[in-house]
């Protein structure tokens, strides 16, 4: 665990983004939102060795009854067996 502080929070990857490219600070982040901003130079990895290679949990919330609708119970079915 790394502690961290900061004055700044969002629940914007976007603004985040642009918070960590205007030198803001550090940033954590899916690697596909920074992926290009890491490839041409713009954002530089930091903290690699501490890496949580864990993914985050997912939850899907569906409303009662609609879980027996068939695109919901194989976009669910998708997501078990790709996340």
């Amino acid at each position: 665990m790394v502690p961290v502080k900061g004055s700044i929070r969002s629940d914007s990857a976007d603004f985040l983004l642009d918070l960590a490219l205007g030198g803001a600070g550090l940033v954590r982040f899916g690697d596909f939102l920074g992926e290009a901003a890491v490839k041409d130079g713009r954002l530089v990895p930091v903290l690699s060795h501490c890496h949580d290679s864990d993914p985050q949990p997912l939850t899907a919330l569906i409303l009662p009854g609609r879980q027996t609708i068939p695109r919901v119970r194989a976009f669910v079915e998708f997501l078990k067996a790709n996340i």
